[in-house]
């Protein structure tokens, strides 16, 4: 019975993600044509940061899945001073999938949304 619970669940999380995703990519590249069919300094002013929450709405509603859905309780011990105002370095050793969720609790609203930057060779 156990089994059919958590096969169940995960079912409905699959299906709730991908409408998740679905639905605001829709508003992703409605703001993405708004962006390139617009002038530069219109596009600066209005479609980048509509763009840039429509990716924070996206990252939220992974993040509100992890902590009640999966019950992932992240504590976060450090003294730095996040600043939406500015651009940081964040340079990470990745240990498993789980560190770029982590890197997402840590930095959620608090900084720019990240970029992430991906060799092989390293």
């Amino acid at each position: 019975m156990r089994q059919l619970v958590a096969a169940f669940i995960g079912v409905i999380s699959i299906i709730a993600l991908l409408v998740h995703t679905l639905f605001l990519g829709i508003f992703l590249f409605l703001s993405i044509l708004l962006r390139f069919l617009t002038p530069t300094a219109f596009a600066r002013r209005y479609a980048n940061p509509l763009i840039v929450e429509v990716a924070l709405i996206w990252v939220g509603g992974i993040l509100w899945w992890m902590r009640h859905v999966h019950r992932l309780d992240v504590e976060i011990d450090h003294d730095l001073e996040l600043n939406m105002q500015q651009w940081n370095l964040i340079i990470a050793n990745h240990q498993s999938w789980l560190d770029i969720f982590i890197l997402f609790f840590v930095s959620y609203r608090k900084l720019p949304v990240l970029k992430f930057f991906i060799k092989s060779q390293l």
